[in-house]
């Protein structure tokens, strides 16, 4: 490096004799390139920042909260890494990706830090430290990347559901979207309008498993460590916003039981997720389309300390069930953003919100995977409830209902749906039921 930098001085005082000034502006211009080029490739290079940090306020009718933004905030614009960056255009940004769902406990909420941009994420590998306060991303030549082969996904651990995806960007699904009820743009997605995905079940039950161990690549995803290396895009993507957000240890239920549930996505984007702390718990829904377009298979991935989950642009993903603080890496280009598709869970018989069940387990789950023979079952002791969910499911839903043999069927009548299953959890025999 230090013999390079020998060379231009010399070659920079040799040619400066010979060139006009035009010439001489022009020479000086590519050599500050040659150079930045070199640094980059001889050393890693910090692109975000955890120090200082100004404070931008945002609201909405589910309260308020506080941005600390620790790069780009200043009034004069500074062209840095090929873009233009000041205050304004800043505010812009986040405020594309500003979300505010419920509130205390059943909130998720953000960005709540800011702490840059991935310029030309194609270019580069990246390297995520965790020793400070904040995360600190540093970059690489992208050749740097270097990602040890995985296996697949046992096939123990993914559940196979059939369902029908109502797009809310699709016109032929307006009328059947008309039957369930629409999130408001403020409080529920980032894009507009959204849709449902109309599941044969009245639960879903997913298997916990260790997702460092596989290759996520067929759920279009990657699961990387921090500390080593790694690619998030190979081809051309928008510069993407380094933001944090925070799933409460309630939201998830919240979403069920008293909003418009939990969700799926799809769009032309790539994203990283990366829990900022050891207490970080939950896991994001990746899920992928078989040759029947009514079929999927869906898993549970749980995001260790000290690793990064990438989602590729294209992949069906949700992080609705995610808890504590999370820093995610994407566009902030509101029209890219708007190529997301977003579908909320919901049962076909029923038309309510979906439940989902991580079971810690390899146990089979066939009794809430199977959805061809519409295993619904409801909380035990409660006539009430029993009989109102009973009297929602149609002729079909009843008849396999009573025929199915995967239940243990305790009891089903005219005026009551009591019924459940047991297995063995962590070894201890636990009851399963809504």
């Amino acid at each position: 490096m230090e013999f390079l930098l020998i060379v231009i001085v010399y070659l920079s005082v040799f040619f400066v004799k010979l060139m006009s000034f035009k010439h001489i502006l022009k020479f000086f211009v590519i050599v500050n390139i040659l150079v930045s080029v070199s640094f980059a490739q001889s050393q890693p290079q910090q692109i975000t920042h955890a120090k200082g940090g100004r404070l931008l306020a945002y609201e909405n009718s589910n309260g308020k909260f506080i941005c600390k933004v620790f790069d780009a905030y200043h009034s004069i614009p500074r062209y840095n890494d090929g873009f233009f960056k000041f205050s304004l255009r800043t505010k812009l940004k986040l405020r594309n990706l500003f979300i505010l769902r419920n509130s205390e406990d059943k909130s998720m909420v953000g960005p709540l830090e800011y702490f840059g941009t991935l310029t030309s994420p194609e270019k580069y590998a990246y390297q995520i430290n965790m020793e400070g306060e904040y995360p600190v991303i540093f970059r690489y030549p992208a050749h740097a990347a270097n990602e040890e082969p995985r296996p697949r996904v046992d096939p123990d651990f993914i559940t196979t559901i059939h369902a029908k995806w109502l797009s809310g960007l699709d016109p032929q699904y307006v009328e059947e979207l008309k039957e369930y009820p629409k999130p408001t743009q403020e409080s529920f997605s980032l894009v507009k309008p959204t849709g449902v995905l109309e599941i044969d079940a009245g639960q879903l039950s997913l298997k916990a498993f260790d997702a460092t161990a596989f290759d996520l690549s067929p759920f279009g995803a990657r699961m990387v460590k921090n500390d080593q290396p790694f690619s998030i895009v190979k081809e051309k993507e928008d510069p993407m916003e380094a933001v944090t957000y925070l799933f409460n240890e309630h939201y998830a239920t919240a979403q069920v039981e008293n909003q418009v549930g939990l969700f799926l996505e799809t769009h032309a984007f790539s994203q990283t997720m990366t829990p900022l702390t050891k207490d970080c718990g939950g896991y994001v829904m990746l899920a992928r389309r078989q040759d029947d377009a009514e079929t999927y298979e869906v898993i549970a991935v749980q995001i260790p300390y000290g690793y990064t989950l990438i989602v590729s642009k294209g992949a069906i993903h949700g992080d609705t069930t995610l808890k504590g603080k999370y820093m995610m890496c994407m566009t902030a280009n509101h029209k890219t953003m708007a190529t997301a598709d977003v579908v909320f869970l919901k049962s076909r018989y029923t038309k309510e919100n979906l439940r989902v069940a991580l079971l810690n387990t390899k146990e089979p789950t066939e009794l809430l995977s199977k959805s061809d023979e519409a295993v619904l079952y409801y909380e035990n002791n409660n006539k009430e409830k029993s009989t109102a969910f009973y009297s929602k499911l149609n002729k079909e839903a009843k008849a396999r209902l009573r025929s199915s043999t995967l239940l243990p069927l305790i009891a089903v009548d005219k005026t009551s749906l009591k019924f459940g299953v047991q297995w063995f959890l962590h070894n201890a025999k636990q009851a399963i039921k809504i």
